[in-house]
């Protein structure tokens, strides 16, 4: 496996972070179909939610990944709710694009279950988009079951 560390993002980096996170996660969720607004709304609502106020909840882990000195991405780990120290939640990752294919996501996610155990959890769990076969397969390699499906059609 790939040697990694990940290091908190400071405080003073965290909304830049947050900026490309959101912009990220709405462009996913527009890939996967919805409407751009809607997906901006959705998005705009659940970073208020985890977020509130911008400020990063102390109980969730939102860290850098480095490989070799160099930033090569990003995870966020921190409790599923609100209180649930023992079911923990993947909430992003994303590995730059230079650095993919070589074992970074597979190590991050390892370091960061680690963290989570360390803090008392006892499950992690994710969300996938169904066009990211690769995180899927990636997912299902590290151990993680499918709990549910959910389905969209597109009528235009």
């Amino acid at each position: 496996m790939t040697d990694i560390s990940l290091t908190p993002i400071p405080d003073d980096r965290l909304a830049a972070w947050r900026a490309r996170a959101s912009r990220d996660y709405v462009e996913a969720r527009v890939l996967a179909g919805q409407a751009r607004e809607s997906a901006q709304a959705a998005s705009d609502r659940e970073w208020q939610q985890l977020f509130p106020g911008g400020e990063r909840p102390a109980d969730h882990l939102v860290m850098h990944i480095v490989v070799e000195g160099v930033e090569a991405g990003w995870i966020w780990v921190g409790p599923a709710t609100a209180g649930a120290a023992s079911d923990w939640w993947l909430w992003d990752i994303q590995v730059d694009e230079p650095h993919r294919g070589r074992g970074i996501a597979a190590a991050a996610i390892a370091e960061a279950e680690e963290l989570a155990r360390e803090r008392g959890a006892l499950s992690i769990g994710l969300n996938v988009f169904g066009f990211n076969t690769g995180a899927r397969r990636l997912y299902e390699r590290l151990g993680y079951d499918t709990e549910s499906t959910r389905m969209r059609k597109r009528l235009s």
